[in-house]
This record gives structure tokens, C-alpha cells and sequence, in this order.
């Protein structure tokens, strides 16, 4: 995900904003569907059928006590929320864990973990950013459950997560003992004699530069990882069966996003136009903010999509306008990619 604030971007862009407005509500030539059907209505339209997918039946009573709660009590109980509303079976609940103090991507979801992390310090977060983060990063665990029960993806699935783990473990203990011996790492972590041992033999195959010893002592953790996937995939087919034939293209299309992900800069920041034209990500941010809609705005959501893109394109924020220009390019490059 990842919600972040918008980062301050040079402003000497010409920007095209008017030109987007006349573009967007021009009315579309030769079309059955309605008159003077635009642009902004039917990209509008879309969206508000995406969102219909994902409802939030809930009370203003719930939502009420809900929000008396406050920083870690609060993520617990809007997590337990969220995941009895979206019909979550509690046998396949992702892990919530925290990130590291300073993470710049506090709130995301692992797939290959199947983990939720969420800032390290919640106390510090409104509970409309975290209910907001937690049913963006849900949606992300839903779309990797999607995979899962697809038969060709998902059957592949548990031994391509199984080999990204260990090849984290890997990096990992090399990262380790390029700084520190096993000796200085028992001592620092408090290592188990077991633990000990064993980065006492990765020490030895790297200073031996034996690179096939080095990946044998990890092939039992890969198996075990593995196995507890085809575990989880097992038990869920097993609770919602196979995809549907209408459902394998959305797997297909999740699949391809989750393993080419491309919108972090080179310092671990998200680019905000490439995150938002990517559709895990767009459905992601559609589901979290229907969400927000449905419980705080009584309104038409259709009427708020095209009020809310008619303020993004006619906005006098350089910043905004910076964002619009990249978001108009990304999108240009990828229509162009999939011809």
C-alpha cells in the first residue's frame, strides 16, 4: 500500500490540467448507453462498479463503539471488525506485525508471509488512517486467496513464496555475518544453541565460498515453508473451492501485478502515479474508500467519484498537478505496453 503523504515534487511542469477537464466531459461520439455520455462518466462508473463488490454492512451503533477505542486497542478491535464484515474465516487470518521504527511503508500487507504490518507507533495514528490502511491491506489479502484457488497459479504458489522466504533468510544471514561473527551473534540476539550452530555453518560455507552448502542448509526450511502452504491452500480449497471461470482472469490479473510490482522509488518510498495506476493497488484503494464512504457519508458514491476526479483535475495545487501529469502518463504508458 501504501498510504503515504504526497511527496513535494519540482514544480516548472507545464501543466495540461484545463486540457484534462475539457477531455474528460466532452461527450462521448456514437454511443447507445446514455446521452452525452463522457469520459468522466463512464471511468466514474467503473469505479462505482468495482466498489459494489466490496460492501460494508454495518450500524452506526457498531461504528460508534468502534471508534471510542483508541491506538493498539483500537487496530485490534478494527481488525477483528473488519474481518467479521468481510466474512473472513478465522482459520486463514493474516498476522498483524509491526515494522521497523522507521519504515517508510509502515502499513502493507506480505503476501508470501501473509502478513499485515502496521506501524510501529499505532498510538500516533488516527483510527481513520488505520481503518482505512486495514481495509486497503485486506484487500490485498483477499486478491492473494484469489490466486491461491486459481488451479494453475495457486498450485505454483506455495513454492514460489516458499523460495522468496528462504531467499530473505539467505540475504539475511549474510547481511548478518558481513557485520558480525556467530560468536557476537549469539551474544547480541541471544541466540539458541541450535541458532548459534547454525549460523556458525553459514559462516563457514560463505568464508569458503561454497555456494551449494551454503543453500543445503536451508533446503529443510523451504520444505517446511512450502508445505504449510499447500497446507493452507489445501484447507481453503477445502473451505471455498475452486475459483470460478469467471474469476480466473481477476487471479491472472492479480498475479501479474503482485510479482512486477514497479511503483517504489530507489529509497523504498512509493511512487504515488505508479501506485495509483496499478489494479491491485487501484482496487485496493477503491475498496478502503468505499468503505470510508459507506460508513461516514450518506451520499451517492457515483456522485462522489465524479465530484472527487472533477477536484483532482481542476485543483490549483502544484503538487496535485504534478500527480494528475504523472498519473495521465502512467496510464498513457501502460495502454501502450498492452496493445
Amino acid at each position: 500500500m501504501k498510504i503515504q503523504n504526497l511527496t513535494p515534487q519540482t514544480q516548472n511542469t507545464q501543466f495540461k490540467s484545463n486540457a484534462y477537464v475539457k477531455q474528460l466531459t466532452r461527450p462521448i461520439a456514437n454511443t447507445k448507453v446514455c446521452k452525452n455520455l463522457t469520459e468522466l462518466d463512464k471511468n466514474s462508473f467503473h469505479t462505482y462498479m468495482i466498489a459494489r463488490r466490496f460492501p460494508l454492512i454495518t450500524t452506526e451503533k457498531e461504528i460508534k463503539e468502534l471508534f471510542n477505542f483508541q491506538g493498539e486497542e483500537f487496530l485490534t478491535k478494527a481488525f477483528d471488525f473488519l474481518t467479521e464484515k468481510l466474512n473472513i474465516n478465522k482459520n486463514f487470518l493474516p498476522y498483524i506485525q509491526k515494522s521497523e521504527p522507521n519504515a517508510l511503508v509502515p502499513f502493507s500487507y506480505i503476501a508470501k508471509n501473509n502478513i499485515i504490518t502496521v506501524p510501529n507507533n499505532i498510538e500516533n495514528c488516527s483510527n481513520i488512517y488505520i481503518f482505512t490502511a486495514l481495509r486497503h491491506e485486506l484487500q490485498h489479502y483477499q486478491q492473494n486467496l484469489i490466486m491461491l484457488r486459481d488451479d494453475k497459479i495457486g498450485e505454483k504458489l506455495p513454492t514460489v513464496y516458499a523460495d522468496m522466504i528462504v531467499e530473505d533468510m539467505q540475504n539475511n544471514a549474510i547481511s548478518l555475518l558481513e557485520k558480525s561473527s556467530y560468536e557476537e551473534l549469539s551474544k547480541k540476539y541471544s541466540l539458541t544453541p541450535e541458532q548459534a550452530e547454525f549460523y556458525k555453518t553459514c559462516d563457514y560455507y560463505i568464508k569458503n565460498d561454497d555456494v551449494d552448502g551454503f543453500i543445503e542448509i536451508f533446503e529443510p526450511a523451504r520444505e517446511i515453508y512450502k508445505n504449510n502452504w499447500e497446507n493452507f491452500r489445501y484447507n481453503l480449497l477445502k473451505e471455498y473451492g475452486p475459483l470460478l471461470p469467471t474469476q480466473k482472469e481477476r487471479a491472472q490479473a492479480y498475479f501479474n501485478d503482485f510479482f512486477n510490482i514497479e511503483y517504489y522509488n530507489k529509497d523504498g518510498s512509493i511512487n504515488r502515479a505508479k501506485h495509483l495506476t496499478t489494479g491491485i493497488e487501484f482496487e485496493a484503494n477503491v475498496a478502503a474508500e468505499y468503505a470510508i464512504h459507506q460508513i461516514f457519508n450518506k451520499s451517492c458514491y457515483f456522485k462522489t467519484i465524479k465530484d472527487s476526479a472533477l477536484q483532482l483535475i481542476n485543483t490549483n495545487d502544484n503538487d496535485s498537478k504534478q500527480l494528475l501529469d504523472d498519473i495521465v502518463e502512467e496510464v498513457i504508458k501502460k495502454t501502450d505496453k498492452n496493445k
